[in-house]
């Protein structure tokens, strides 16, 4: 019970349906916010697909598919083929104002992460 009121909780912050949600994230990861750009994610039930369109420390474009699950209250998400060959795994906790927050390990570095949705 506690898991559907938190996706009906995070469905509304991102003005969604339960059935079907599809939206673009605000995406910042690294120690000092140095990756950043946007998730297009639609959640269906538990699971999360999508794809990002990020900027590197350098500013360079890295793109890559995404899935996930949310489970027990938390979200366990994965970069897929991404551009800039590295591999991370996000895992994190839906906050009151509809963000998601937590750790990504990504290439054997671990960092922050946060998902907001984009309120445009």
């Amino acid at each position: 019970m506690k898991r559907l009121a938190t996706l009906i909780a995070l469905f509304a912050a991102i003005g969604a349906t339960p059935a079907l949600a599809g939206a673009a994230w605000k995406v910042v990861e690294g120690q000092r916010g140095s990756v950043k750009g946007t998730w297009n994610v639609v959640v269906l039930g538990a699971e999360i697909k999508g794809a990002a369109s990020m900027f590197g420390p350098t500013g360079q474009p890295v793109t890559y598919s995404l899935a996930g699950k949310m489970e027990n209250g938390a979200y366990t998400v994965r970069r897929l083929a991404p551009s800039d060959g590295v591999e991370c795994t996000y895992r994190g906790a839906p906050k009151a104002d509809g963000a998601i927050a937590g750790m990504a390990n990504c290439g054997g570095q671990t960092g922050p992460w946060l998902a907001k949705p984009d309120r445009k």
